[in-house]
């Protein structure tokens, strides 16, 4: 999995990722959202989900639009909504 991580973008990026969630960091979730093809793509985050797949975690924060909530349920079955925030 270590080729997730590295090669793809910034290795400094992936570097200070590691780094922070190795000295106990917390780390702001990805950001995700639709894509014209059907699939959820990530705007924001990319490498720290590429260390948490690294890391082998069983389960992945990510954080998206209200009003993106039935998109992303259906393409991520395993969802469990913590919180919403509606304006």
């Amino acid at each position: 999995m270590a080729e997730e991580v590295w090669g793809v973008g910034s290795d400094n990026k992936a570097a200070g990722a590691i780094r922070h969630w190795s000295e106990g960091g917390a780390m702001t979730p990805a950001m995700v959202q639709p894509h014209t093809t059907g699939e959820i793509i990530i705007v924001g985050g990319n490498h720290r989900l590429a260390v948490a797949r690294a890391k082998g975690a069983a389960a992945v924060p990510v954080l998206f639009e209200p009003e993106h909530l039935p998109f992303v349920q259906v393409r991520l079955p395993s969802l469990v909504v913590l919180a919403t925030h509606s304006s």
